[in-house]
């Protein structure tokens, strides 16, 4: 399940129990890569009481919003990607985390084009030598032409966003 940060506080009301996996959606990162909520949010109450629950937390990237196209596609270029999927891991570890889920999509999957596969790849070759997890959310009815068969091999899941194909925007 995906928690948004805006619901952290109603964390009690979820039947947690029904669950395997809570997605914290969504964290952006700043133009030196730091990851961060909307607000400035403190996860630690909420990965506290996923964990005493036996579900595995991870932190959800980007989201289907408006992240900062600018930032990411800087923080993708070959040069940057390194540091920024150090800062990653690091949010991950520092966090307690067990994984990224990896949700580009919307206005930022079109904009970063050729930077997605080498980004998932390295993220993924780096959790991975600290025993943490990467998924991925995408759409049911379309990949983007960015996401690669190699990027696709890369997650340990994959979450299908089957409500893309209907909703407000297209009932």
């Amino acid at each position: 399940g995906y928690l948004a940060g805006q619901n952290f506080r109603r964390i009690d009301e979820l039947e947690l129990n029904r669950l395997t996996y809570l997605n914290l959606a969504f964290a952006n990162p700043d133009k030196d890569g730091e990851l961060v909520f909307d607000g400035g949010l403190d996860i630690a109450p909420v990965v506290n009481k996923g964990h005493a629950a036996g579900l595995k937390v991870f932190v959800s990237l980007a989201g289907g919003g408006q992240p900062d196209t600018a930032v990411w596609k800087s923080l993708l270029l070959p040069e940057n990607r390194f540091s920024f999927v150090r800062h990653i891991v690091d949010y991950v570890e520092r966090n307690s985390l067990d994984g990224v889920d990896v949700d580009i999509e919307g206005n930022l999957l079109p904009t970063i084009r050729e930077s997605y596969n080498p980004f998932v790849v390295e993220l993924k070759q780096a959790l991975h030598a600290k025993a943490k997890g990467i998924t991925a959310a995408l759409g049911a009815t379309h990949v983007h032409e960015s996401v690669t068969q190699e990027a696709i091999d890369s997650y340990d899941f994959i979450n299908v966003m089957a409500y893309d194909k209907t909703g407000i925007w297209s009932p």
